[in-house]
């Protein structure tokens, strides 16, 4: 009888131990199965962000073409650019990097007005420069 006993009870360990590990397969099953639906649900948030900032892209681009297409910008680049002007119009340029004389000799002049012991003391003691 004992020997029953100790055959059922292996059969019942046995059992649980099967349930065990068949619970624990079912759980990992569904912690994976779940994990995977979150990491679906944060890519799709994301591709709906991308959607979102390309949309907003394109419709700055389509302004963007509408403008190029306007009378007013082709009249401006073809003034700016290819130097073109309305007939009646003359054409006048100021060009900023050219400087004049008189610049030139009111710095040889501030440079003059300096003695030369002055510009060396600015020179090895002067710790604006």
């Amino acid at each position: 009888m004992s020997n029953k006993k100790n055959k059922g009870r292996f059969i019942n360990f046995l059992g649980y131990g099967v349930s065990g590990i068949f619970l624990i397969f079912i759980v990992v099953f569904f912690v994976k199965d779940n994990f995977r639906a979150q990491e679906i649900d944060n890519e799709i948030k994301q591709l709906e962000s991308d959607i979102s900032t390309l949309e907003t892209e394109n419709k700055e681009l389509v302004e963007l073409i509408r403008f190029f297409d306007t009378q007013g910008y082709a009249e401006k680049k073809a003034r700016t650019e290819l130097g073109l002007i309305k007939p009646g119009e003359k054409l006048v340029i100021i060009s900023d990097d050219i400087e004049t004389s008189d610049s030139l000799n009111s710095e040889k002049e501030d440079e003059e007005k300096i003695s030369n012991p002055a510009l060396w003391w600015d020179y090895f003691f002067d710790k604006k420069k």
